[in-house]
């Protein structure tokens, strides 16, 4: 491991030879490939701070673009920590959607107009008064990829989702509200439209770099040419004097629905024919059994070296159905922990897994394809008390009787909106509360005046995440504002659709929220051909078709999925599933087999058979009376 000299002192953070070399391109359009493990945000922060240290670039003269407020803040909050006390002043680093508001309250807002953009329920409210017989989750997609596919479309009048489309926007501006698509719409046609404004940011801007590249969608890559080129148009000929930088996973290219595309790299390098092109090879995540499986799904891509030299474990798991599944999981969990007294029996596991002394349940990772499948999961769990949170479903903070607490402890704080808290039957407990200002004890007054616990006695599960909620609580006891530091904590987790890293609970989450995230352990659920593909209607037991295209993106998925994995990997596999017998292991698993992977039989399968062989038996005998 090497420093690099020219960061001097302010930059302590180790890199590898690899990432030097790139760190240090600067004169030509680079694109980094870097997959799972590979130091990706290391790389990204070493080169601004290189920029601003190596190369005297102003701080306020880089942009660095991501998708998501808590890589952002991760980037700058180790970009001001690689820096120590140098100023940093005028360096924007943040999502498309914040550099989009950014440009229009400075160029495009005149009259000094408030930009009001619509929260997500405000949204789901519209998209009901106008579509009320459509899912609400799928309507606001098909919105959003109508408006990010066909913005440049003047002969679409008619059709059913234009129709739609113009409804919503209608509503919208009723309010004085834009959504997210039209954010970036707005700073698109703005930039395209004046000269004056693409100076204006060409002139501030010198160096420009794009995080996860792999999940920009046309109109994102489209801002991008504007900013970098002198009139829009591809070529080394019509560059302006920007730097650029794309850093980013073809393979992890998983958001096609939203409109991204693993082929813009494709785009950049016909674009800007004169770009550099490196790939990170080190994995600092996972053992050499995890990375060596996981790459057979793409073995015509550079395989990534293990960093370390620890052994890992991959196996699949054949069991009988989803509920012997969720058991066989929850065993193992108990084992690899250790002394947990919560299935201390072999019934499902080989004695061969060693104790991990240091493992607790944040380490541990449940995945599937799709919401489903938590159901017998989570009752499972509840069952053995294994605590647990869920990550791109319905979060128990989405839950009526949490959120009338949450909206009670948004009012004390300053959100005026009281109709929120029509339930409260005594409005001057609210300035009781306001004195107050105890976050455990006025939750566990709204619950008493509310009589929620009454109200749920027939809800067990829902009565048993109030109480968890209530116990998450405590932790934000020792702030000198605990309401404030909650509701920024909850603000924070609304943005990663509710993962609370800092809970010492097992995550249950879908392939998709499980991008951008670690875990020692990780098991995937239904690995059966149907689910994994995911295969929206199957025909036939027989027959399952899926396009080049979605059986691409869905190989993706399962590798963004195994590439969690820091040391140990499962893969189950049932016999039955929701009732259906006969279920056939995916398609994927003959990619996977392999030097390094192992197949486990679940116990439980024998079991169900035998139970099965004497309840026949026993109705022959009888029917032979």
């Amino acid at each position: 491991m090497l420093i690099i000299s020219s960061l001097n002192s302010v930059m302590l953070n180790l890199i590898n030879k690899e990432q030097q070399t790139t760190v240090r391109i600067i004169d030509q359009p680079l694109i980094i490939n870097a997959g799972p493990g590979t130091g990706k945000t290391k790389t990204l922060v070493a080169k601004i701070l290189y920029l601003i240290n190596g190369k005297h670039y102003k701080p306020s003269s880089i942009l660095a673009l991501t998708f998501t407020k808590k890589a952002a803040e991760e980037i700058h909050a180790r970009i001001r920590d690689g820096a120590k006390s140098q100023d940093l002043k005028g360096i924007f680093t943040g999502t498309f959607h914040a550099f989009g508001l950014k440009v229009l309250e400075e160029f495009d807002n005149g009259q000094n107009k408030e930009i009001k953009i619509v929260e997500n329920a405000e949204q789901k409210k519209i998209i009901k008064k106008i579509a009320s017989e459509k899912d609400v989750k799928e309507t606001a997609l098909l919105i959003s990829n109508y408006k990010n596919s066909n913005y440049t479309n003047q002969t679409d009048k008619q059709s059913e989702i234009k129709q739609l489309v113009d409804m919503y926007n209608q509503e919208l501006k009723k309010q004085g509200l834009i959504d997210y698509d039209d954010l970036l719409l707005n700073t698109l046609t703005l930039i395209r439209q004046s000269k004056n404004v693409k100076e204006a940011l060409q002139n501030r801007f010198k160096y420009i770099l794009i995080d996860e590249f792999q999940d920009t969608n046309k109109i994102q890559y489209e801002i991008l040419r504007e900013l970098v080129t002198k009139d829009g148009k591809a070529g080394i000929a019509g560059t302006a004097e920007i730097g650029i930088c794309v850093i980013g996973d073809p393979l992890q290219s998983i958001y096609g629905f939203r409109g991204a595309r693993g082929g813009v790299f494709d785009d950049f390098k016909k674009d800007f024919p004169g770009s550099k092109e490196v790939t990170l090879e080190i994995n600092y995540r996972s053992t050499k059994e995890i990375i060596k499986t996981s790459h057979r799904l793409f073995p015509e891509s550079i395989e990534l070296a293990a960093a370390f030299e620890k052994t890992g474990t991959v196996e699949h798991v054949n069991t009988m159905n989803e509920y012997s599944e969720a058991d066989w999981i929850i065993s193992k969990i108990s084992q690899i922990i250790g002394g947990t007294d919560l299935i201390q029996s072999s019934d499902f596991v080989a004695n061969d897994q060693k104790n991990d002394k240091h493992a607790t349940f944040a380490d541990f990772a449940v995945i599937y394809r799709t919401h489903g499948f938590s159901r017998v999961l989570e009752k499972k769990f509840r069952e053995q008390a294994i605590p647990f949170q869920i990550v791109g479903g319905k979060s128990i903070y989405e839950r009526p009787e949490i959120e009338l607490i949450i909206n009670v402890l948004k009012y004390l704080h300053g959100d005026k909106d009281k109709d929120k808290e029509a339930e409260i039957p005594e409005v001057n407990l609210f300035s009781k509360w306001k004195e107050k200002n105890d976050l455990v004890a006025i939750a566990g007054d709204v619950i008493n005046v509310c009589k929620l616990e009454e109200k749920l006695e027939n809800k067990s599960d829902r009565l048993i995440d109030l109480n968890s909620f209530q116990a998450d609580l405590l932790r934000f006891e020792k702030y000198k504002d605990p309401i404030g530091a909650f509701l920024e904590n909850l603000e924070k987790l609304e943005e990663r659709d509710y993962y609370d890293e800092k809970s010492d609970k097992v995550t249950l989450l879908t392939m998709h929220a499980a991008k951008g995230l670690e875990f020692k352990y990780v098991f995937i659920c239904g690995f059966e051909e149907g689910l994994i593909p995911f295969i929206k209607k199957v025909q036939s037991t027989r027959e399952i078709s899926i396009n080049n295209a979605q059986l691409e993106e869905e190989k993706r998925l399962l590798y963004v999925a195994m590439t969690r994995a820091k040391q140990g990997l499962y893969l189950i596999s049932a016999k039955e599933r929701n009732r259906k017998r006969n279920m056939r292991p995916s398609r994927f698993l003959k990619l996977l087999e392999g030097e390094s992977f192992k197949e486990v039989q679940d116990e439980a399968i024998k079991k169900v058979q035998k139970r099965r062989e004497v309840k026949k038996a026993k109705k022959a005998q009888i029917g032979m009376f």
